[in-house]
């Protein structure tokens, strides 16, 4: 909590130039244990002096954009904001109300397990905002498959929803690209955002997801979330049935071709550029009572007919027809803005992932993770699920800190 003294002027615009809208901020004031009035303005808005803590005044101000004000508020303007022991001549009165203020929570990454999360905390009535480039790992996908209530929603479509949704709650949605996260020791937490400005928040939740690497194919890329996939489970379905090669880099990645025996008869093993352990005598076993026919080549390209995708070309000139790839690319987690902090990484057999406990929180106090910068095969519905469950921990942390202050208080007012 950011005890430190704030000086606000806010203006409010809408329809809230009523005795109900006063009213109703005389109460939100007194609830925060903020100083301050509330005028009505000839232009039609409603102009509020506000003093008290940082965090509080922050959390002002998640209230009035929240949609639960009388009338209909439709802005928010922070015109002031400073100290009020500020030295004349400093520019604390210029400096942006997000370097001021303490957020209970900055989420990065507003994914599935992002705005799972905000969701939780924004219900739970903490000041939350939620940091997003804009870069959807899924975005090349045209539906989400496997989340029940959602089944064929468009990827976009599904967090436009779920952005309207957290909106609901007061949790601010920044575009922006987190580039660095800093903890100092009993002290905030710090997202340091490309534009050059800072966050600040008593808890950050990383949920940045990951990226795939897929491999070196002319061709693949630009086929990828199309007929070039990863997930029978999210795409098997939609391919049933169809001629399907499945490619395999090492041993680890063979059995997917058993698993995408399930929607097709016509399976076939390309195991490309195939490095470390040899395929055992009991899975080639598996793989030929199942009818999964295995070739050994590396694949020169793609071939392509009207904008569907129709074989591949060997290196050596042999061709398979196909009418999908199944690959499994490397799973890269975008954890670059966390070298910073210190939080400990670890290297699994499809990429790497940051390290967390059994609640999301990472070894660096204040900064937790969850979804695929955690779990890289998670899929949208554990990604929520896990955003959620994190939000829940974060939420109970921020309890149990919030009473320990209030026993050290009531503990000086008794001289103990």
């Amino acid at each position: 909590m950011d005890p430190s003294p704030l000086t606000a002027t806010l203006v409010v615009s809408g329809r809230v130039q009523g005795v109900g809208f006063r009213w109703w901020t005389r109460r939100r004031l007194e609830e925060l244990g903020l100083a301050g009035t509330a005028t009505n303005l000839p232009d039609g808005t409603v102009e509020i002096r506000v003093s008290g803590a940082a965090r509080d005044v922050d959390r002002l101000l998640t209230v009035l954009r929240g949609g639960a004000t009388p009338g209909h508020v439709t802005d928010v303007r922070l015109v002031t904001a400073g100290r009020p022991d500020a030295a004349e001549g400093t520019n604390d009165d210029d400096a942006p109300p997000d370097e001021l203020v303490v957020h209970d929570v900055v989420v990065v990454g507003g994914g599935p397990a992002g705005l799972s999360a905000a969701l939780v905390l924004g219900r739970s009535r903490r000041s939350v905002v939620v940091v997003d480039d804009g870069r959807p790992r899924n975005a090349a996908a045209d539906h989400v498959h496997g989340l029940l209530g959602h089944e064929g929603t468009r990827p976009l479509d599904l967090l436009a929803r779920g952005q309207e949704e957290v909106g609901r709650y007061g949790v601010r949605l920044v575009t922006a690209t987190a580039t660095e996260v800093l903890a100092a020791p009993g002290g905030p937490v710090a997202v340091r955002l490309s534009d050059g400005s800072t966050l600040r928040a008593r808890r950050v939740l990383v949920t940045s997801g990951m990226r795939d690497e897929l491999p070196e194919v002319p061709g693949m890329a630009e086929r990828w979330g199309r007929d070039v996939l990863h997930c029978p489970y999210c795409h098997g379905w939609e391919h049933r049935d169809e001629r399907l090669v499945v490619v395999a880099t090492h041993a680890g990645e063979v059995d997917k071709a058993l698993t995408v025996r399930q929607w097709s008869q016509h399976v076939t093993l390309v195991l490309h550029r195939f490095t470390g352990a040899t395929v055992d005598d009991a899975v080639l076993q598996r793989l030929a009572a199942t009818g999964v026919g295995v070739v050994r080549g590396t694949i020169g390209e793609l071939l392509v007919r009207e904008d569907r995708l129709v074989g591949l070309r060997l290196a050596d000139g042999r061709t398979l027809a196909c009418d999908a790839v199944v690959v499994q690319p490397r799973l890269v987690a975008r954890d670059d803005l966390l070298t910073g902090a210190g939080v400990a990484l670890e290297a699994g057999p499809f990429g790497e992932y940051v390290r967390t406990d059994a609640r999301g929180a990472t070894d660096v106090p204040g900064v937790w993770a969850a979804g695929n910068v955690t779990e890289p095969q998670a899929q949208v519905v554990t990604a929520a699920a896990d955003g959620t469950r994190a939000a829940i921990a974060i939420d109970h942390d921020l309890v149990l800190e919030e009473a320990d202050r209030a026993v050290a208080a009531a503990s000086r007012e008794r001289g103990d």
